[in-house]
Parts: structure tokens; sequence; C-alpha cells
């Protein structure tokens, strides 16, 4: 789907999504074999069943259609006159349990070369509702003497009646004996999508035959959207593809005759009649012989308008007439307006006297054609012909003559600078680049979907030359460690292209397996670059995505990047804690704090480490630390709140808080002066000297965690301990029943 038409699609679908919800809904499952069925998911019924209840609920109607082939009968829905704006959904191409729907339009309703596929009915008067087809087969359809072989959508006159049609086939269907439609007829409001129609024959309109809603004072419009039309034939004057009086817009489709040259039918194959008005954009018209005037499009009393199409192979006037493109003033009495613009006309031909083999306009004196930025290439000596009316041409390249035609100016001939013979895009050194005037481009895009105008000046033709993206830049490569997030944006994307006015998409594709590793940490959204990770730089320092630029007109460029990551000062980390601590008065007080106590995540960076009370006043004159160590001897008793503090090169911080409790000396039945303990600090041993004590005495050796590391029995006299598999600190020896010493130990 390209730019210039998806909102049509999407205007259609939102409509008939809303229309189909807005009111109360019913539902009918369908088989081709489910005569009987109740037309559940569980037990569907048959097509004809289902069309009989949707005729009647007065709701808004859903047929869902399994895929297979579905005989008509011909299957036919009448449409009753109290069903007002009740709206019609038909959906095919289900599986066998309606969960998911099967590529292509595999819901056939067969006609069997015997009747019509599907008749639709709304004739009574005052309807006004939509009916919308999607994912369905119509084949071998046949009336005699009527319309619509395929499918016919008949409506009485005032009625504002809406047809749909989206991603469906219409192959080998016959309206014979002067019937009108091969494929399908209608008269009313018509939008077809992305369908395809083969082999279809009919008096007139091969394909299609739309007509307007006589009666109503608003314009009948017809939208042919992204189709192909291939082999479709009329015998009749008209239309071997489409006939139409409406107000018609087709764009990107494809209209194809016989590839070997036979007769495509009488009619051109776009047939404009009296007051319609003909809009084409960005198709292919190609192969096509036709027995009378215009081989592509022609109207009788109507306006054409005709840009970034391509016409290709087409001849016209095997009995009488001319031109790929003509227009025939009958009897009409308002100007009319013929418009060809950007197009491109190769090898066109008209059987009379080489004449006119592309554009053929015969107008009264108020009438006009202005042929503008096309190419006319190899289509005989007289590609461009009006007989009377007003017609000129400029800003284009003609290889040959023109006749009836004021030269405009900026008219070119030569080498027309193609890629080859069968690729119809210029060259970077074609005449036709920048040659046409900005001021006439109709539509925004060229035939392959790429931006109209790229560069200073519009190029000539249906194609603008473009050049492929030469490189991505990015305006940000390098991410602060701090501006994580999943919706960060890292930068902002644009596109080196040697012409300017080219659009560009962006998006992260596979690479060399090292250049794309971190592309699931972003994502792009229009033309910028966002994260989808937390970065970390201690983890990781730069992360490699691999992107790649796409212009309107397909062609691609792909870059790798590397995104560094720049560190950011983080704060120490409290990695341990300090538990409360215990001392005494008038006793020494050692106390190292744990090595593991704070950490810094950075590289490179370092902390000092500091204290002071929690309120932030100095530590008491008796106690000090270095860093490290908490020593000093207390002098009175206290209830101390510390704070210990670590701060980075940056000055950022973090801190621990622990109680040091400061209790009286413990008074005991043993008397302070019956026990010294030497030398203070000890090294290898430690002497518990006591007098006076006639029972032996227990006393445990106590760390700064309050964990008993050692236990001894004291006797009278000095007492020797060992206490060379102590680690450095601050201990207490606590005797059973009796006062506790603090020692330190190194």
């Amino acid at each position: 789907m390209k730019n210039l038409y998806i909102h049509f699609l999407a205007l259609a679908l939102g409509l008939c999504a809303s229309n189909l919800t807005s009111q109360a809904q019913s539902d009918y499952y369908v088989s081709p074999n489910g005569f009987g069925g109740a037309g559940t998911i569980s037990d569907p019924m048959d097509f004809q069943s289902a069309l009989n209840l949707a005729s009647n609920d007065n709701e808004n109607s859903s047929i869902f259609l399994l895929a297979g082939v579905y005989a008509a009968t011909p299957y036919s829905y009448i449409g009753d006159a109290d069903s007002d704006e009740m709206d019609l959904l038909i959906r095919g191409g289900f599986d066998a349990v309606f969960g998911s729907i099967a590529d292509g339009a595999t819901s056939v309703l067969d006609g069997m070369s015997e009747n019509r596929c599907l008749d639709i009915n709304a004739n009574s008067m005052g309807m006004a509702y939509t009916v919308s087809l999607f994912g369905l087969t119509f084949q071998d359809g046949y009336v005699s003497g009527d319309n619509g072989a395929g499918l016919r959508f008949q409506t009485g006159s005032t009625n504002d009646m809406q047809l749909n049609i989206y991603e469906s086939n219409f192959n080998n269907n016959a309206a014979v004996g002067n019937g009108s439609g091969g494929a399908i007829y209608a008269n009313s409001n018509l939008s077809v999508y992305t369908s395809t129609f083969s082999e279809n024959t009919a008096y007139n309109g091969g394909a299609i035959f739309s007509a307007k809603i006589e009666g109503n004072a608003s314009p009948t419009s017809v939208y042919v959207i992204e189709n192909n039309f291939v082999g479709n034939e009329n015998y009749g004057n008209q239309g071997s593809t489409i006939w139409t009086n409406a107000e018609f817009l087709m764009g990107e489709c494809v209209v194809e005759g016989e590839t070997d040259g036979s007769s495509s039918g009488n009619g051109s194959a776009i047939w404009g009649n009296s007051g319609s008005v003909l809009t084409v954009r960005a198709s292919v018209f190609k192969d096509l012989s036709i027995e009378y005037w215009g081989s592509a499009i022609q109207t009788f009393d109507g306006d054409i308008y005709v840009s970034n199409s391509l016409f290709q192979h087409n001849n016209s006037g095997l009995i009488h007439g001319y031109g790929a493109i003509s227009y025939f003033h009958n009897d009409g009495v308002l100007p009319r307006m013929v418009s060809v613009s950007n197009c491109t006309f190769l090898n066109n031909t008209s059987s009379l006297y080489d004449l006119a083999a592309c554009i053929h306009f015969r107008g009264d004196n108020d009438d006009q054609c202005t042929v503008i930025n096309s190419i006319f290439s190899d289509n005989g000596s007289n590609p461009v012909y009006a007989e009377s009316g007003s017609a000129s041409i400029s800003h284009s390249f003609i290889d040959a003559g023109y006749d009836g035609f004021i030269n405009g100016g900026s008219l070119i001939s030569g080498d027309v600078g193609f890629v080859s013979a069968t690729n119809f895009q210029l060259t970077e050194n074609s005449m036709c680049r920048n040659a046409g005037d900005n001021d006439a481009v109709e539509g925004a895009y060229d035939l392959n979907g790429g931006v109209r105008v790229l560069g200073e000046f519009v190029d000539l033709g249906s194609y603008e030359f473009n050049y492929a993206p030469s490189d991505i830049g990015l305006t940000n490569t390098s991410v602060m460690e701090s501006a994580s997030g999943v919706e960060y944006l890292v930068g902002i994307l644009n596109t080196v292209e040697s012409e300017s006015g080219d659009m560009f998409t962006y998006e992260l594709v596979e690479g060399d397996g090292i250049n794309d590793a971190d592309n699931a940490l972003f994502y792009t959204t229009s033309a910028a670059l966002y994260m989808n990770t937390t970065l970390d730089f201690e983890a990781q320092s730069y992360y490699a995505i691999n992107l790649r630029t796409t212009d309107t007109y397909g062609q691609s460029f792909d870059r790798d990047f590397i995104i560094n990551v720049i560190d950011v000062n983080e704060p120490p980390l409290v990695e341990n804690i300090i538990v409360d601590q215990e001392a005494e008065v008038s006793q020494p007080y050692y106390y190292e704090i744990p090595s593991d106590l704070f950490v810094d995540v950075d590289a490179g960076d370092s902390f000092t480490v500091s204290a002071f009370l929690e309120n932030g006043d100095a530590l008491p004159s008796w106690l000090s630390f270095d860093g490290i160590v908490f020593s000093g001897t207390p002098t009175e008793t206290a209830e101390l709140s510390i704070k210990v503090q670590a701060i980075d090169l940056g000055l950022l911080s973090a801190y621990v808080i622990f109680n040091l409790e400061i209790t009286p000396t413990d008074v005991s039945e043993v008397a302070v002066s019956a026990i010294k303990v030497y030398p203070i600090p000890a090294a290898d041993f430690l002497s518990i000297e006591v007098n006076g004590i006639t029972q032996k005495l227990t006393a445990n050796v106590v760390d700064a965690r309050g964990t008993t590391v050692k236990q001894v029995i004291l006797s009278n006299g000095v007492n020797r301990v060992d206490v060379s598999q102590l680690s450095a600190g601050l201990y207490s020896i606590r005797y059973e029943g009796a006062h506790s010493s603090h020692v330190i130990i190194r």
C-alpha cells in the first residue's frame, strides 16, 4: 500500500467498522455444506439462508464464510424497505473454526457458467446503507440479456447506497446479450480495493459497469484503488474494462490487454460517459488493442485528469479511432478539460494513418486539453493530435510531431535516457531529469510511490529519478549513564541523499552478529532513536546497533553505530553494618570498622572515611578515629550516636550510624585490685594476675561483636593466657560473678 491512497482504504475500513458496530448486530456463520445448520460457529448454515436472515433482521449483519466453493443458485440478498442504514458485511476465507483468515480470496462463489454469482437488490425507495465484501472470489458467473454476471448491486433512484469490495477476485464472468458489467454492475457509490479482474466479458464494461445514482443530488463516487485488470473485454462500443458516468478515481492500478496483441474489445479500457469525471493517478496501461477510440481512456463530454501514469504498447483504431487517451465532444454544453501531466507514453500506435497514437482531442472552442511534464517516445509520427478545441503541450519530451497543439515551450527531444528497454525509469544523465514545471505537478508521488519532486524541479514522465541513500546521520552517539530509561531519546536520525525532497523510514536490522549485538535494547520511531534499557557504564560501556534507512522508492542504506555510555560519578554504597557497641568508664575502648563497610562502583574513584556524632558535632575528646579504628578510654557514662561517613572525590557520600553505650565500671564481689591484666596492649600472651581468691574463677574473652572467642579458668597468682591466635582489636574479659576488663590485642 503506497502513501498516496492508504487514507482511502483506512477511511473505508473505518467507516465500515463503525457502521457495523454502532447498532444491533447479527452474525451468521456459513459453510459450503451448511444446509440446515443453525448459523453458529459450531453449526454453520448455508449461504443463501444467511442472506435471507440478514435481509429481514433489521440489524447490522455480518456473514462469515468458510473457505471453499459455493455453487451459485444464484445467491441473492433483497434489501428490506425497513433496513435503512442497516449495513451488511460478507467476509470470506475463514478456517474450519472461524478462528483465522486464509491468505487470498478462498471463499469462491461459482456461477458454473450458468448463473450470476451474487445479486444484491436494494430497489426499495429511501435506502441508505453500506454493503462490504472481503476475501471472495466470483468466478464463472453468467447472465444473458442482463447485467452483472459476477455481482449485481442494484438500487433505486435517490437511494444513497455504498458498495465496498476488498481483496477479492473476479474471474471469467460473462454478461452476454447486451448485458453490462461482466464482473460487477453497480448503480451506487462504489469502492474497489486490492482486487483482481481477469477475463471478464460484457457488452459494455467488461469488468465493471458503474452507473451514477439517478435522481440523487449528491455526486456518485467511484474509487478503484490498487487493483489488477487483465484480459477483460467488451463487444459493445464502451469500456472493455470499466464503464462509468460518475466521479471516478483510479489509483495504483494495472490495466492489461493480451500480450499476444489480440483484441481487448471494442471500447476503450476506461470509458467515461457523458458527465463523467475521470481521474487516473499512478497507474499502468499496457498491451491494450481496441477497435475504436481511446485504447486506454476515453470520455464523451466528460473530464479527464491523468497523472504519473505509464502507457505502453497500446493500439487504437483497428476500425476507426485514435489515441491511448481520447476526448470526444458530442453534444455537451459544459466546457470540459483533458489534463495529462507527468505521464510516459511508449510504443503506442494508431491504426489510422499513424496519427494520434497517444492523445486525441476533439473538443469545441470551450473545451481545453493541456499536456505537461510528459514523455512521448517511439509512438509514431504524430503522437498527439487536436482536431479542434484549445490544446497545448509544454515541458515535455517528444521525439515526433504534434498537430493542433500549441507549443507552450520547453519541449525537448533526443535520447530520452531510459534505464533499459524494459525499465522506463530515468538514468542519472537523462535530459528529462529536472526539466519539468513544478506548478503543474499533480499528486505528491510518482508511479513508484516515491516523492514526486526531488531536487529543485520535477522530472518528466511517470518516474522521478532517485539517488539511493548514501549515509545515515545520528545527532548524538553518547549517552550519560544517568539518562537511562526505556523511553529515553538517544538522538535524531537523518539520511544523506544526493537530491533533497525525499522522505525516509528507519529501522534496526540484522547485521554481522557483532555490529547488531545490542539492537534489541533500542528502537526507532519516525526519525528518532530511543533506548529500551537502563544503561550501566560499569557493566557495559558501549552498545553496538545496526540501522537501515529506506527512501520512498524502496532503496536503502545500512550503517552500524556505537552508542557510548558516559560514566557518571555514583556515590559510595553501604555494603556492611556496624553493630551497636558498649564501653566502660576508665576501661580502654578499641573498635575497627569492617573493611567492606563501604564500596565505590566507579572505576578509579576513591573515598575517605570520617566519623562524628549524628547531630554533626565532633566526637568526644577521649574518642579518636583514624578512618579505620575507634580507640580511647571513656571518662564518664554516655549514650553516643555516631555517624561514619564515606565521601568520594566528587563529594558524593554514604554513611552508617551506630550507637555506643558507655556504662559505669562494674563493682562485684571481686575487688578491682584483686585482678590485674597486663600488658595492654598484648601481643602473644596476656597475663591475668589474681590475688586473694579462694576458688577458681572462669573468665571469658569476648570480641567486639559480643562473641566468646576464648575461655580460661583462673586461679590465684599469674595466669598466662595465649592470645596469639586472636585478631587485633578490642576485647572484653568477663569474669563469672565479677567485673569486666577491656584489653587491646595487637
